[in-house]
């Protein structure tokens, strides 16, 4: 069994904050598609592509920073709570 101990993990002393985004929503540097998928900010942002898959959680991350889970909600960079629309 893999503990704190173990040398191949690091304790959350080791760990390094990430640094902030430099990129902002609507930031055309945030997505390479094309067409350009939709910005966080969209009523359609849930369509933009995927870019992180974890289905087997309930959840992936689109390009515009959107994380959708798979019970028909999905959170918006700037932390709030949406459900799909019909």
């Amino acid at each position: 069994m893999l503990g704190m101990s173990d040398p191949n993990h690091s304790s959350p002393a080791d760990l390094v904050p990430m640094e902030p985004s430099t990129t902002s929503p609507g930031d055309p540097t945030m997505c390479t598609h094309s067409p350009t998928c939709p910005d966080s900010t969209s009523t359609e942002c849930y369509s933009a592509q995927v870019v992180a898959d974890h289905t087997e959680q309930g959840w992936c991350q689109l390009c515009n920073g959107v994380i959708l889970f798979d019970d028909g909600h999905y959170l918006t960079p700037d932390g709030l709570d949406h459900v799909l629309s019909a």
